[in-house]
């Protein structure tokens, strides 16, 4: 892949002030694109960002934010000098207990990713309604509490998540509407998930349409409530 293009991109963002992508194995072994940047730019907003305008695939799995490129003696970025993306100093918020530690690495193993921080976001890591299946049911398994994959609007962070499995007396409750983007200026988008489905499946077209746009999901189950009424 050519990386100049990926690395081009970011420095189209004014908050970006220096860039470098490079392929790095993860501990799968499978190598994945890894993006250094220099600059105030959050990952979650560059990533929104490479998804407007770049393919999937181009999207790097990880950000790390440094203070300045390292450089060789020619004055060239030494890419063999770049950070490991795994070190906890890479940017992530590691756990902070035993349960945090314990759905960090289901949300690693899910999403082949790491390190995966307490407060990144399950959807701006790359999450799905595919991959929420196989991680609710790895926390049920591991954790013996069993979570509906909807819970993932409500907590798509380990810390929110931890957070909820702490308290025995949770449980979801949806309203009619849910805004899935809340804000923005154009006008208010409305969408209801089809028959069989819930809001989670709608959760990747905001992402889409960008943050201007506000998206509201309304779920079968209150559609259907409403129809009755």
């Amino acid at each position: 892949m050519e990386t100049a293009e990926v690395e081009a991109a970011l420095l189209a963002n004014p908050a970006v002030r220096e860039a470098v992508v490079a392929g790095r194995p993860d501990r799968f072994g499978e190598t994945r694109l890894v993006a250094y940047v220099v600059g105030e730019a959050s990952p979650a907003a560059l990533r929104t960002e490479l998804r407007r305008t770049l393919p999937a695939s181009m999207v790097p799995s990880v950000f790390v934010r440094i203070d300045s490129l390292p450089l060789t003696s020619n004055g060239k970025v030494d890419r063999s000098a770049l950070p490991d993306p795994d070190s906890p100093s890479a940017g992530a918020h590691p756990p902070r207990d035993r349960l945090e530690v314990c759905l960090a690495a289901i949300w690693e193993e899910a999403l082949k990713l790491r390190p995966v921080g307490i407060h990144d976001d399950f959807f701006e890591l790359g999450g799905d309604s595919i991959l929420a299946l196989e991680l609710v049911s790895r926390v049920e398994s591991v954790c013996g509490r069993r979570l509906p994959i909807s819970a993932l609007l409500e907590a798509p962070t380990v810390a929110r998540q931890a957070s909820i499995l702490r308290n025995a007396s949770w449980s979801p409750a949806w309203p009619a509407i849910v805004a899935l983007q809340p804000h923005g200026h154009r006008p208010g988008f409305f969408c209801a998930a089809g028959a069989g489905t819930d809001v989670l499946s709608l959760a990747e077209l905001p992402r889409h349409l960008g943050l201007d746009q506000p998206f509201m999901a309304c779920s079968r189950r209150a559609r259907t409530a409403s129809e009755r009424r």
